[in-house]
């Protein structure tokens, strides 16, 4: 595959030009004050910058309105995550008018928005007003997971929650996902609205559900204490698909058709041309704090 993977991390050196994903991992448990220092760290590390308030002028301009796409789906994204990502965009000087957190018809304004989701957040053309209304820029916050219907669940079916319509079915809807193990999700990817938008993907992956999801068994969590981040999505997904088998051979869960059924990030490089899918060709950083 070209990366040699150590532990429950992938280690590969730099390379110039390529799509760099870097990987933070704590080696204790996680909690909002190392969730801090691993955002920092994953910020910086992503783009050469010496500070994370100079790293998110690299990704944001300070007058942007910045929505921020996370997961309610269980197992969604921690709150802790998407709390301490907000926290770290309000000193970086982003007011809370100006910050959503939003899944599917839920949003709530400010730093810690998660914790506030209401409904109402609505649609033009099947797609989410936080992209079609209020957001300059997007921040997709996943998390890794195995899914019963995509193999793996990340970057690029996280927009799922973005469009309306969607059923499992296909039938009736803009954007038939589902089939032949949702092969197309990445075509919402694609949408002029939220590729041109999207400047940072922050992959959940403290705590992994490697068998079964939207179902959720505790026997099938791994606790990796990783988060990932990219600009790349198919690139993110493509390393979350490479821990996430790390993490089946941890608690022996092994899925053969893991690999397989994850088609759509592999459809999404070479029909879409969303990203990198070789991992050879991706440059993949790892960090330990």
């Amino acid at each position: 595959m070209g990366v040699a993977v150590s532990g429950s991390l992938i280690a590969a050196s730099p390379i110039s030009g390529r799509p760099r994903v870097v990987i933070v991992r704590s080696i204790s448990p996680v909690r909002v004050p190392l969730l801090l220092d691993m955002l920092e760290v994953g910020l910086m590390r992503l783009t050469s910058a010496g500070e994370y308030r100079a790293a998110l002028s690299c990704l944001f301009r300070p007058e942007d309105r910045i929505g921020v796409k996370v997961s309610v789906m269980p197992p969604g994204t921690h709150l802790e995550l998407a709390n301490a990502m907000g926290h770290l965009l309000h000193t970086w000087g982003l007011p809370d008018e100006r910050l959503l957190f939003w899944d599917r018809t839920l949003h709530g304004f400010g730093e810690r928005g998660m914790e506030r989701l209401k409904p109402g957040a609505g649609f033009d053309d099947a797609v989410s007003r936080p992209v079609t209304r209020f957001a300059t820029s997007l921040v997709n916050l996943p998390r890794l997971k195995a899914h019963w219907l995509s193999g793996m669940s990340g970057a690029l079916k996280n927009w799922a929650g973005a469009v309306d319509g969607i059923n499992i079915d296909d039938k009736d809807t803009l954007f038939p996902i589902h089939g032949d193990h949702c092969a197309r999700v990445g075509i919402l990817q694609a949408l002029p609205q939220i590729r041109s938008r999207c400047r940072l993907i922050v992959m959940d992956a403290l705590r992994p559900l490697c068998s079964g999801s939207p179902h959720v068994n505790e026997r099938y969590f791994w606790d990796a204490r990783c988060l990932i981040f990219g600009t790349d999505p198919v690139a993110v997904d493509r390393v979350g698909l490479e821990l996430l088998q790390e993490g089946q051979k941890r608690i022996n869960c092994q899925d053969p058709s893991l690999l397989s059924e994850s088609r759509h990030i592999f459809i999404a490089d070479e029909r879409l041309g969303l990203g990198e899918s070789r991992l050879s060709e991706i440059d993949i950083c790892e960090e330990v704090v």
